[in-house]
Formats: C-alpha cells, sequence, structure tokens
C-alpha cells in the first residue's frame, strides 16, 4: 500500500499512461475478490472509474507537458 501522494514527473507521464493501460487490461486480476461486502464485478467498475480519472488527468497533464500527483 502507498504511503505518500504519487508523483509522476513530466517526462514519465507517457510511460506511467502505459502502466495505467497495463493495469487496465489486467482489472479482472487484480481487484479484491475475497470481500463479502462487494462483488468482483462491483469492484472491477468502481477500480475502472477510478483509472479513468486518473488516465484522463495524465492526458491532460501530457498536453501541456506538465505532471501529475495523485493523492
Amino acid at each position: 500500500m502507498a504511503s505518500g501522494d504519487l508523483t509522476v514527473a513530466p517526462d514519465e507521464v507517457a510511460d506511467f499512461l502505459g502502466e495505467c493501460a497495463l493495469i487496465r487490461s489486467n482489472l479482472e486480476l487484480v481487484v479484491p475478490s475475497a470481500d463479502p461486502a462487494k462483488s468482483h464485478a462491483e469492484y472491477v467498475r468502481q477500480i475502472g472509474e477510478r483509472l479513468r480519472n486518473i488516465e484522463d488527468a495524465a492526458e491532460r497533464a501530457r498536453s501541456v507537458r506538465g505532471g501529475v500527483i495523485i493523492w
């Protein structure tokens, strides 16, 4: 688990987007599946939405040659 903010420097944004794409293509494998409070499908949906927000921010940052901070 992360213990602080994630900072992506401007020159790392393209690689970061590649990592996001890798996570997105494997969401079914990386989301929790043993929590009785939510179905696996619900976790996939929620994490997919959050990942989309991160990807959108990274795309905006890339368009202005900026970086990203995820907190």
